[in-house]
């Protein structure tokens, strides 16, 4: 890891390009020119990745309990794959509120630097995390802050970085021969891809889910903020209520008490 490096992605968005370029002078100066090459070739985050690698540095836990479930997401579509799906309906649902709970964090802390999230920034956060959940690659990028752009979750389950070819991979060993397994009939490729496409209509499903579960939840609290308040008003009214009886009781009370020293 680069400590340098690392530390241009948690300044200020404002003043990545001017540091960025300065550490390329630097070390262009001390006779690193790959080096300094590799620095200035660097990109400027976009606000939303900006906004989720400063969430990292100030509510790390939240960022991890993301990455959590996102492990947990990863482990749970190997099993349907293999032909136990049973955990993957919950893993979905918790990786998709763990999403929505950074993404709304991110967005908040992205108001706060300057104008507001607009829905295509959250979107982008959303996807971002998505991708870097299950990503073990995008996962440590985001977990050190160090996101240098946004994610794009592609396939069943791994992203890989929007714009960015895939890495290229060394052709594997050769192995020595293997004992000829029996060939998959046309009937098993079909139940096998029927399974692959029940996963995933089960994931896009626990995903849908979740989302309408968070804007109920959402709607409950606001309504329950509302039946709270009113209830606080019609709590006032009756004790104001309660106030001018007793304040009248005790004009009656005076009146009556003079009305009758007087016939006295």
């Amino acid at each position: 890891m680069d400590s340098e490096v690392d530390a241009l992605y948690g300044l200020p968005l404002e003043e990545f390009t001017a540091a960025r370029d300065a550490l390329a002078k630097a070390r262009r100066k001390d006779g690193d020119a790959e080096g300094a090459a590799a620095v200035k070739a660097l990109r400027k985050p976009s606000p939303a990745v900006w906004a989720l690698n400063q969430l990292t540095r100030r509510r790390k836990e939240d960022v991890d309990a993301l990455l959590d479930a996102g492990r947990r997401l990863r482990h749970a579509q190997t099993a349907a794959l293999d032909g136990d799906p049973s955990d993957l309906r919950e893993a979905t649902r918790a990786e998709a509120a763990e999403v929505d709970t950074v993404a709304g964090l991110a967005a908040a802390l992205l108001a706060e630097a300057g104008p507001p999230a607009s829905a295509a920034q959250r979107e982008r956060m959303a996807a971002t995390l998505r991708a870097a959940a299950v990503d073990p690659v995008g996962g440590d990028q985001l977990a050190r802050g160090v996101l240098p752009t946004e994610l794009d979750p592609a396939g069943f389950g791994f992203g890989t970085a929007t714009g960015e070819p895939e890495p290229s991979r060394s052709p594997a060993p050769a192995r020595p021969p293997q004992p000829r397994q029996p060939r998959q009939t046309k009937e098993d490729r079909a139940r096998a891809r029927a399974a692959e496409a029940a996963a995933a209509e089960d994931a896009r499903q626990a995903h849908r889910q979740a989302v309408e579960h968070q804007k109920a939840l959402r709607h409950a609290e606001q309504e329950l903020d509302r039946l709270q308040r009113e209830a606080d008003e019609a709590d006032a009214r009756a004790l104001a209520a309660r106030n001018a009886a007793d304040a009248a009781r005790k004009r009656a009370e005076a009146l009556r008490t003079g009305g009758e020293g007087a016939q006295k």
